[in-house]
């Protein structure tokens, strides 16, 4: 009875052991989407920032005066160009221990660790079915998984419904433009509007 006992925990910790990679690689997968929206958000605001200012004061020269908003973004501008060497050099350091850190930053990263996030929760399921486990464990351990492939399944359409709307808004507003557009153009006082609608 000891020996069966031992073997129960030893399947227990073997299954304890598979929540911890899990564990470990969602937190990994987490951190990396941050790290890439830190590193596109630095680099694409400066730019940003620094074409919206030059922009507005050509347009504007001569006519509104843009000291003020000038002398507020100028700062803003360095810090954010400061931030990118910093975010720059934080993402081609190198660490001793393993070599460098720049794989961590690309856009590929956080899809190499869905894939391994993937593999561990496989290797999960075929370790609890290998396992002689009572029914009622082997169902909380498929339970435990169906959460995941929900929420996977409702981002995913959330998202396809964000690009569908979208397009939809641009077909919708290019139509309203195009009408309005035609019917401005060289139709009679009565028949614009009626071509509008």
């Amino acid at each position: 009875m000891a020996q069966s006992t031992s073997a129960a925990e030893r399947a227990i910790e073997e299954l304890l052991t598979h929540d911890r990679k899990i564990l470990a690689l969602r937190d990994e997968i987490r951190e990396a989407r941050l790290k890439r929206f830190l590193l596109v958000s630095t680099y694409s605001s400066a730019p940003t920032l620094l074409l919206i200012l030059f922009v507005g004061n050509i347009v504007t020269w001569g006519h509104i005066d843009l000291a003020r908003v000038n002398v507020a973004c100028i700062p803003l501008l360095i810090a954010l160009l400061i931030l990118c060497v910093i975010v720059r050099a934080n993402s081609t350091s190198i660490d001793f221990w393993d070599g460098p850190l720049q794989d961590e930053w690309e856009a590929g990263h956080a899809a190499g660790k869905k894939i391994d996030l993937e593999l561990a929760l496989e290797r999960k399921r075929l370790s609890a079915a290998s396992i002689d486990l009572p029914t009622e464990t082997r169902r909380h351990i498929y339970r435990e998984t169906v959460p995941v492939a929900i929420e996977r399944y409702r981002s995913d359409g959330l998202r396809y419904r964000r690009v569908h709307n979208f397009f939809q808004s641009i077909i919708i507003v290019g139509s309203l433009a195009t009408s309005t557009a035609a019917s401005l153009a060289e139709t009679p006082a009565p028949y614009k509007w009626i071509v509008t609608v």
